[in-house]
């Protein structure tokens, strides 16, 4: 496990590169166009899936009773690997792994003399090593006697699953850091520190359900009481009213698995060399790790203090003793000798500068005590791994390595027998539960490198951005797959059979999906190229679907703009209706001959008349006009001088037409009633309308100037409407006259 608090020195320097193991590989794979490389340090993995009890110590694995439940969680990571095409390699612990690595944790091994393993065996050790890689281009040395009883388990899956692994010579970590060193791999993934110090540059750490950096070894609080982003309000977007599939937080942890990045790099340029490969090493010498249980007397602040130096650089010396095995071995023990004494004087001049305060008494003795031995330094610069790797590990049959179908040459059905023998915890149903995680691992597979026909077995149905504890950084698309079973050598799940249901409508076009194709995942965008048959498929759907709705849209609106015509009440029964239906029409204009009625011609105004002008021809009214009017007096009168009198058809107004100078003769021929002949002779004689002007003249009472005033007085000959009148006042006069008179009596 290296020391963990490495971690906690680096953790301000990568606390910002925690992010969800899936979009780590979908940038890794946007940005370089493929899939990520890993060597996993496969005891690192067995330790956190549950094999193994104490981390560094293989013997005491769990064989009884939680052995099933590890064999859960191992398939449980392999699967999260393969479905996103990530090429990776897990590498194993070897023979010539240290055999005294942690055993001075052990108190009945505390007497261990490191002194007794001679330098000379070591150095046979290695050139032998050495030349059994260039004898063998196979890899490492191989030996099944150091395996545990476990790993037989292991194997079987591996080899089932068509997943290439290898086994190291000595420390699968030191190994792992060679491939990353070399450019076989991109990352390491592990928790173990020591894999810095073997040289590993760039580690992928603490996989886990926890957004904060916290490992199973941390000094902090473990990831079940670590914040979550749910709890801080101020930094946590409001969830969205919309039900949409997002990662829900509980207790701090939540559903997506994150990976902290870790950049040794990049670090030791932001630190200026404080916190690179050789001030590691030399803190982890200094405060112990798993070679050794450190130098008596210095603390982890004040072994940090010392690495960091930089005048004078204990780190960059140290390096120097050990960096060559070319090195005479009595030269290069008496140069460690002589450091181990330029460390300790140091600390006795500096102690208050460099600690703070005086450590007199402390440092009163010769020198610090429990440093390791150079046997065991020899292994932190020189671990025993492979120079050579065989490629065939990287064969594209396998079905770890991105590009391939190496899933074709799995025997799906014995390994589900295998795994059944088990009785997986929390697999109630086995064959639904195998089905679906063989097709998750390989369902990006199939879709990246098959040939097949897609139409008729994928279909990408949806896209949506995914929310992940409510953390709007962590916000990505994602394509929803849906598919039909594609794994011909497996056997699909055996369905309960349920009851037809009476469908009363046409299905929607989701639930013809989901009959289609029963199976679905979610897939980041970026992992899937925008080239693809089924991204092509499903944006010329959306586009077709998008243009429909445009369609209906501006159809809706054409309607809006167009005011609505209202049906006007027409009434059924009126007189034109009637007229229409009743009345024959003049269909010849032509035909008629004549008017019935003659036609009045316009009315001719005079607008000056003088007392002696007889010019019209006709009879007007005779106007006597009193001898005092002037004739600069204004008259205005109507004559009509129509050639063909307008002939009322009234009887009454025929008699009343009667121009002035006529005579009506008494003996005509037209008959008349007795009341209107009655009238007629009622009538009085025909009298002349008189009009005069009076001039009179007053005086104003405010200016008492003359004022003309000019008086009209009209008669008129009485007519039958004042006979009416003049009728009608008597009789009511002697009504009320008569019942005056029957009061009396």
């Amino acid at each position: 496990m290296g020391v963990p608090q490495i971690w906690e020195y680096l953790r301000p320097y990568t606390e910002d590169n925690r992010l969800p193991f899936r979009h780590f590989v979908s940038d890794f794979r946007g940005k370089h166009g493929r899939s990520p490389r890993i060597a996993i340090d496969a005891y690192n993995w067995l330790f956190e899936c549950g094999f193994i009890k104490s981390h560094g110590n293989s013997i005491k694995y769990n064989s009884q009773g939680t052995l099933p439940k590890a064999i859960l969680n191992f398939i449980s990571r392999l699967k999260d690997l393969l479905s996103l095409d990530v090429t990776f390699l897990l590498v194993f612990d070897g023979p010539m792994k240290p055999s005294f690595k942690n055993n001075f944790m052990n108190e009945s091994d505390a007497t261990l003399d490191f002194n007794q393993i001679d330098m000379i065996e070591y150095m046979k050790q290695w050139e032998l090593h050495i030349q059994y890689h260039k004898d063998n281009a196979t890899g490492c040395l191989t030996s099944t006697n150091h395996q545990p009883e476990f790993m037989s388990c292991i194997t079987t899956i591996l080899r089932a699953m068509n997943i290439s692994f290898l086994e190291s010579c000595g420390e699968g970590e030191a190994q792992c850091a060679w491939l990353q060193i070399n450019g076989y791999v991109d990352f390491i993934w592990t928790n173990d520190s020591d894999t810095l110090i073997f040289g590993g540059t760039k580690l992928l750490k603490n996989y886990s359900k926890s957004l904060d950096d916290v490992g199973m070894t941390s000094t902090k609080a473990s990831p079940s009481k670590s914040r979550s982003p749910s709890r801080s309000p101020s930094k946590s977007p409001s969830r969205s009213p919309t039900r949409i599939p997002q990662q829900e937080t509980t207790g701090g942890l939540s559903r997506e698995y994150f990976v902290t990045e870790v950049d040794l790099n990049r670090i030791s340029l932001e630190t200026e060399g404080r916190l690179g490969r050789w001030p590691l090493l030399f803190f982890s010498i200094l405060s112990g790790a798993d070679y050794n249980q450190g130098v008596k007397g210095l603390g982890k602040a004040k072994a940090m203090k010392l690495a960091q130096l930089s005048n004078p650089n204990f780190a960059l010396r140290f390096r120097d003793i050990f960096a060559s095995l070319e090195t005479d071995v009595s030269e290069r023990t008496l140069k460690y000798a002589e450091f181990q004494q330029d460390v300790f004087h140091y600390c006795q001049d500096h102690s208050k500068s460099l600690f703070g305060r005086n450590y007199s008494s402390m440092l009163s003795t010769n020198g610090f005590e429990d440093w390791p031995t150079d046997l065991v330094v020899l292994h932190y610069f020189h671990p025993f791994t492979a120079g050579t790797l065989n490629h065939s590990i990287f064969n594209s049959n396998h079905s770890n390595v991105s590009g391939n179908l190496g899933y074709d040459l799995i025997k799906f059905n014995e390994l589900g027998d295998y795994l059944k023998t088990f009785n997986l915890p929390g697999v109630t149903h086995f064959d639904k539960w195998f089905h679906e995680t063989m097709h998750q691992s390989f369902l990006l597979h199939f879709i990246l490198y098959s040939k097949s026909s897609f139409d008729s077995i994928l279909k990408i149905t949806e896209e949506k951005e995914l929310l992940i504890n409510n953390e709007a950084r962590f916000k990505r698309p994602y394509w929803k797959i849906r598919y039909k079973a594609f794994l011909s050598n497996i056997s699909p799940p055996i369905e309960p059979i349920q009851s037809p249901t009476k469908q009363t409508r046409s299905p929607s076009k989701r639930q013809t999906d989901i009959r289609n194709f029963p199976f679905s995942m979610w897939l980041p965008k970026e992992m899937i190229p925008r080239t693809h048959v089924l991204v092509k498929n499903y944006e010329k759907e959306e586009q077709d679907r998008l243009n429909e709705e445009l369609a209906k849209e501006s159809k809706l609106k054409s309607k809006s703009r167009s005011p609505r015509k209202k049906n006007k009440y027409v009434q059924k029964n009126n007189l034109d209706v009637f007229l229409q239906k009743h009345a024959s029409p003049i269909k010849d204009v032509s035909s008629l001959s004549e008017l019935k009625n003659p036609v009045l011609e316009p009315v001719k105004r005079k607008l000056f008349v003088e007392d002696n002008d007889d010019s019209d021809n006709g009879h007007p009214e005779i106007i006597n006009l009193d001898e005092s009017f002037h004739d600069d007096s204004l008259i205005v009168l109507e004559e009509n001088n129509s050639a063909n009198p307008v002939i009322h058809n009234s009887p009454t107004k025929r008699l009343l037409e009667v121009d002035k100078d006529d005579v009506i003769d008494r003996n005509t021929d037209i008959e008349e009633s007795p009341l209107k002949r009655t009238h007629r002779d009622d009538l009085p004689e025909k009298k002349t309308l008189q009009l005069s002007f009076r001039e009179d003249y007053s005086t104003d009472q405010f200016t008492n100037r003359p004022v003309l005033k000019n008086t009209v007085t009209f008669e008129r000959t009485p007519s039958v409407l004042d006979q009416l009148v003049s009728d009608a006042q008597k009789t009511m006069q002697d009504d009320f006259d008569t019942s005056d008179s029957s009061l009396e009596l």
